[in-house]
This record gives structure tokens, sequence and C-alpha cells, in this order.
């Protein structure tokens, strides 16, 4: 396994998400507690998205992957930017379609929303720019 973190992945059924430990490119291993063991999800390996420890302002974990809405000013009237976020190593990058990309730190994420995915609303990345 990668990365301590927990990660994120669609199922190739296409039935909700799944959340657990990146065994594979296209596997999360899930925990049953009720049972003690573990299952092997194959999920559709695009999809995957590790967790980056960050939540948004209403308090949702956030995923590499995820499209987030971010109030970048509020005078004299509030600008609101979709960005797509990414994971590397330690750090939580944003990213637009023209290239542009920060590094958010806490406490950044309390002007972040996340309003969808690139696995579940791929026309969000279309509607950017």
């Amino acid at each position: 396994m990668s990365s301590p973190r927990n990660y994120r992945g669609k199922p190739v059924d296409g039935t909700g998400w799944v959340k657990g430990f990146r065994a594979a490119p296209d596997q999360i291993m899930i925990w049953d507690e009720e049972r003690g063991v573990g299952s092997m999800i194959q999920v559709i390996p695009e999809s995957v998205g590790q967790e980056t420890g960050r939540k948004d302002k209403d308090g949702v974990e956030i995923y590499e992957g995820d499209m987030v809405r971010q109030l970048v000013t509020s005078t004299p009237k509030d600008i609101y930017r979709d960005k797509v976020v990414v994971y590397d190593q330690c750090s939580m990058k944003l990213e637009e379609k023209d290239g542009w990309s920060s590094f958010l730190e806490w406490p950044a994420t309390v002007c972040l929303e996340v309003i969808g995915n690139i696995t579940d609303k791929p026309e969000l990345l279309k509607e950017q720019g």
C-alpha cells in the first residue's frame, strides 16, 4: 500500500463509491468491521483518488479528483473559480483548465465547496474556464 491515507474509487459495476486502502491501481481494500475481514473491490482506475485530509466549508471530505468551487475574492463582488483537486505527497493543489494551479494550505479550505468530481460529473471540466 502506497500511503496510510484512505482512497476512494468507483466500482466497475457502477455502484456508489468505496473507501479504503489502494491495493493496486484498480483495486481498493475495504474492511468489514462486523466480520473482521478485508475485501478487494475492483474499481475504475481513473476514478481512484486519495483523501487529502482536508474538508470543505461544509465539512465534506476532499479527495483528489474532486471539483471544488473556490471563493477568490470577496470585494467588491464575490468571484468564484471552479478547480480540480490534485494531491501530491503532502500538498493539496488546485488546477484550472487553463493550466494555472495553486497550492492550498489550511485554513484556506474554508473558502472551498466540493461541487462534484471528475468521474461522476465530467461536464464540470468542460464548463470550467
